[in-house]
């Protein structure tokens, strides 16, 4: 109101400072309420005031200069001292909500370790609940190696229920993906337990393992389980094949015995139907077990195929080991005749094959190195005797008279022996022609050797060699022809194109220029009908069989199907060996004669030996032998026998002892030597008993058989001094036995005896070791002294000379050492 009355009185001076001026108003009022007197001297009077107070201001800015001067100084100080309050508030506004921000953030994290601290409260509360989560996998890793897969199975479902139950902990998860690590090396723990010899409980405990692993499907479980047992067996038929016998036997019987097993197994374990493999039902998994035993047959029969044809003989054990086999395997369904019947079949054609082409080269090479002589074969049979002995079960004697004869005799009964315990029928027509055509080759050479030879033979020459194919036509041929039909049963008599496989007339009237009558005289009695008599296998004559202590070895037996070894019935038997060994007189040694005789039988000699033999009553010249050779014999087979066995005296004794009673009778010593390969008649098992029985009680004791064989094995000069003492013998007056017999032996060669004499003792010696060893056998020794040492001893002398110089008991003689002037 004073404004706008202001503005009224003064609208001049009415401007925004009055307006401003808090005191307008009241100066308005006292000029309103003032006389007018008063008004217009109150110019003046301002104007005084005013001067008044400029001068009152100038006194005091003059005494109080100084107090104006520090309030303006401090004013200024107060005024930067705002303006810097001014800016720290400013900054501190703008810091306010990052503040705010990280209280927010305390708060968060405050809370978050609560949580924490909640939770850690919660581990410590919970703390050996905790641990045993956490040791899980520990606990499953100890499970899977000490083989308790019950409880690692257990285990394994808790963690995979945790698992379910919480997904979203990490701890769980990793324990689950440890726990899965650990089940693959269960896994494979319990395959490599399918992959040994198992049986059909822990294998059912087994597959049951592997099923509630959950990871393989039923097929491929399977497939597994043979992977698994494949590789087993692939293991177990990993043996050394040094010997080939002993490992097809092996074979044959560990794979008898494990493919039984594995498909007993298989079908156990996954209810396979019994019967055939393939089953309408399970026609995919029985196709598994069909295809599995397929390839287990084919790797068998390719087993056999790639060592039947190494075997040296027993062949027939083999088969019988085969058949075995094939009887287990068709009880479980297996039935694999069809695929091994062609394996033996081509290994048996092959075997005798090559036996009957081996016989005949070694005849054919022989024929010109025969030595001919006359006198030993003096008296031929005619072909009509040897018909009517056709009955009997030995091979004709007088075979033995000449070595080659001899030879190839017992080189095709081998072949025929090792034929007849499996002689297949679908093979008779080919072996027969076989062996026609080797007899037919034979009967050429010695025909074409006599059409070349015969105008240098002399007339003793070309009698031997008469008599000697007199005795291939009339004896060898028509046996062995014999021992074949034999074994097939006179089912060789059929014909092909009307004419008969084994033929004796066309193998004899080869010889016709050789020995016309001989021949002519057999085609008189061939012509009208073939022989249709057949006489069993005989033994071979002479025991040259390679490897002899090799096929002293017995067949491994043939078991029942309770796994017990099976009784073979002799009665049921039609290819057991027949004993000729009491009718043969000893064919060794009338071999070893025969040699001798040829040895000594030169062309330019004056046939002062000849007359010797032709002296004899037989046409075969046999020597007699002692009872101290018959001894030194037995002795000889029961040292090899200890040495190829690795046998002890009493060991020896009690496989002599065969019903365990402490003492051999005659009955067991002969079916002992049988075993050996190496019979003995009555007679020379009555000799031998005498020798060694000393008590006379018709059976021998240990501490007699002991006293014998050691005195043989360990001899020694107080022992050979009884010996010699008690069999009537004196041993000299030097301290060794044998010694005055090996000082008189050796002086008579020095001085007594020719140069040529030695010289045909050392080549006689020599001829025995092909290998240039300087050594020989006790027995090679002693024959050859024997029968050619120009110093005449008897037969007791002689084995006093072999075991002085042995006197270490390596059952060697070393001849090259002996101080004899052997050229000179």
């Amino acid at each position: 109101p004073s404004t706008s009355l202001l503005s009224e009185i003064l609208p001049d001076a009415a401007d925004e400072k009055w307006a401003q001026d808090s005191n307008a108003d009241s100066v308005l009022l006292e000029l309103t309420a003032a006389p007018l007197s008063q008004i217009i001297g109150e110019n003046q009077r301002l104007k005084d005031h005013q001067a008044q107070l400029q001068r009152e201001t100038e006194e005091l800015a003059r005494t109080n200069y100084k107090a104006f001067i520090r309030a303006a100084e401090h004013s200024k100080a107060i005024f930067t001292k705002f303006e810097a309050v001014e800016q720290h508030a400013d900054g501190l506004l703008s810091g306010l909500p990052d503040l705010a921000q990280a209280c927010d953030k305390l708060v968060q994290e405050a809370k978050t370790i609560n949580e924490r601290r909640h939770t850690a409260a919660l581990m410590l509360t919970h703390h050996n609940h905790v641990l045993d989560v956490l040791e899980l996998p520990q606990l499953l890793d100890a499970c899977i190696k000490g083989k308790y897969y019950n409880q690692a199975l257990e285990l394994r479902a808790h963690v995979l229920r945790m698992t379910r139950k919480l997904p979203h902990v990490g701890v769980v998860q990793t324990i689950a993906k440890q726990v899965e690590g650990m089940t693959k090396q269960m896994q494979t723990s319990l395959i490599q337990q399918l992959q040994t010899e198992i049986a059909l409980g822990p294998c059912l405990n087994v597959v049951g393992h592997l099923r509630a692993l959950h990871v393989l499907s039923d097929t491929e479980l399977r497939i597994l389980f043979l992977q698994a047992r494949n590789v087993f067996l692939d293991k177990a038929l990993k043996l050394p094949t040094n010997d080939t016998f002993h490992y097809l036997n092996e074979v044959i019987e560990l794979s008898r015995r494990h493919i039984f097993n594995i498909v007993t197994q298989y079908r156990a374990v996954f209810a396979t139907a019994s019967g055939a493999l393939r089953s309408r039902t399970s026609a995919p998994t029985a196709d598994i077990l069909s295809d599995w035993a397929l390839y287990r047959m084919s790797m068998f029969a390719s087993t056999l195929q790639r060592h039947l044809p190494k075997l040296n003989g027993r062949t027939s054990s083999v088969l019988n080991q085969a058949m075995h086999f094939t009887l287990s395997m068709g009880r479980c369904g297996l039935d694999c005749r069809a695929v091994l019947s062609p394996v033996f079949t081509t290994a048996i054609r092959q075997q005798f094959q090559a036996r009957v082409m081996q016989a005949s080269d070694l005849f054919v090479k022989g024929i010109p190195a025969m030595k001919l002589s006359s006198s030993i074969l003096a008296n031929v049979p005619t072909y009509e005797a040897t018909v009517d002995a056709a009955q009997s079960a030995q091979m004709p004697l007088n075979l033995t008279s000449h070595l080659s004869l001899a030879t190839l005799t017992n080189n095709l009964l081998f072949a025929l022996n090792e034929l007849r315990d499996c002689a297949p029928m679908e093979l008779d027509a080919e072996l027969a022609t076989s062996l026609q055509q080797q007899l037919m080759r034979m009967a050429r050479s010695l025909d074409d050797y006599h059409t070349g030879m015969r105008s240098t033979f002399t007339h003793r020459e070309h009698v031997a060699f008469k008599n000697i194919c007199s005795l291939f036509a009339t004896s060898l041929v028509p046996a062995i022809m014999r021992c074949y039909r034999a074994i097939y049963s006179d089912s060789s008599l059929k014909t092909v194109d009307g004419k008969a496989i084994l033929d004796v007339a066309e193998v004899v009237e080869v010889l016709h220029d050789t020995c016309p009558d001989v021949v002519d005289s057999m085609l008189r009695a061939l012509r009208p009908q073939l022989l249709t008599k057949a006489a069993p296998l005989a033994e071979p004559l002479l025991d040259t069989t390679p490897d002899a202590d090799e096929s002293a070895q017995s067949p491994t037996p043939v078991e029942d199907s309770n796994g017990h070894p099976k009784a073979e019935d002799a009665s049921e038997s039609t290819a057991a060996p027949l004993n000729v060994a009491e009718t043969l007189l000893d064919a060794n040694t009338a071999v070893a004669s025969t040699t001798r005789s040829f040895a000594l039988d030169d062309e330019d000699d004056d046939g002062s030996n000849n007359s010797d033999a032709a002296a004899s009553d037989t046409s075969i010249a046999l020597t007699s032998r002692t009872g101290e050779d018959i001894f030194a014999d037995w002795l000889e087979t029961m040292r090899k026998k200890m040495e190829h066995d690795h046998l002890r005296v009493l060991d020896l004794f009690r496989e002599c002892d065969q019903n365990g009673d402490g003492q051999v009778s005659r009955e067991e010593l002969a079916t002992f030597l049988e075993s050996c390969h190496h019979p003995m008649s009555k007679n020379d098992i009555r000799i031998v008993m005498d020798y060694i029985d000393t008590d006379q009680s018709g059976m021998i004791d240990y501490k007699e058989f002991s006293h014998r064989v050691h005195r043989k094995r360990y001899g020694s000069a107080s022992s050979d001094k009884s010996r010699l003492a008690s069999s009537g013998a004196a041993a000299g007056a030097s301290g060794k036995p044998g010694e005055a017999v090996y000082q008189r032996w050796i002086d008579e060669l020095n001085t007594s005896c020719s140069a040529e004499q030695r010289q045909a003792l050392w080549q006689a010696l020599v001829g025995k070791d092909p290998e240039e060893t300087g050594a020989l056998t006790r027995q090679s020794f002693r024959t050859i002294i024997r029968k050619l040492s120009p110093v005449v001893l008897t037969s007791r002398e002689v084995n006093q000379l072999v075991t002085f110089l042995d006197a270490d008991n390596k059952m060697r003689v070393v001849y090259e050492t002996i101080p004899v002037d052997w050229n000179s």
